[in-house]
This record gives structure tokens, sequence and C-alpha cells, in this order.
């Protein structure tokens, strides 16, 4: 599924080689990496926290990105090397987006 957003993102989900989803990947024209966004109510379950972390860190190792970005309810973390985990009002307090700037 791809669709385009007014700003000029292209939005699309990605599926890994080895089965594992990434909710949204956004690209932008000017940018040379997708920008990959994870979405969950909370990361408190230890398999919710080990499937997302999971999913991500495949989806970044295959499409060669640094950083990922995990959109939860409330919380607020670092699980592990370049992913963070942001609560959504944060994430949209800065404009949605922007998974490689700080939070």
């Amino acid at each position: 599924m791809k669709s385009r957003w007014a700003r000029g993102l292209d939005l699309s989900y990605y599926l890994t080689a080895d089965g594992l989803e990434i909710d949204f990947v956004c690209r932008d024209g000017a940018r040379t990496e997708a920008q990959l966004i994870q979405v969950c109510w909370s990361l408190r379950d230890e398999q919710t926290l080990a499937r997302e972390v999971r999913s991500m860190k495949s989806a970044m190792r295959e499409l060669k990105v640094k950083k990922g970005l995990i959109v939860t309810w409330m919380e607020e973390a670092s699980p592990c090397g370049g992913i963070t985990a942001i609560p959504f009002w944060k994430w949209a307090m800065r404009g949605g987006g922007a998974v490689n700037s700080e939070a």
C-alpha cells in the first residue's frame, strides 16, 4: 500500500524478508534515508517489546536505515541502538515524522 501526502512524502508499509512488518515507511524525495515508524499502545509487555524491536531491527538492516521510531500511547524509551520510543503526544507536537531528529 502506497500513498502520497500533501507534503510530498511517500508513505507505505514494509514486509521484511523474514516476514516481519513495519507499520510506516516514509520517504521524502529530498532524503536519502527512509523513516521507519512502528506504532503500538505500550511496550511494557516483554513480548510486545521484543516483537516491535525485532521488526524494526530487521527493517533497519534491510533498508540500511540507522534510526527507527516506535510511537506509543504514553511511554518514552530507547530500547536498543538506534531505536527510540516516544509517546504519541510528543510525536504529534513536533509535527509527526522527523524520525531522524532528536526526540
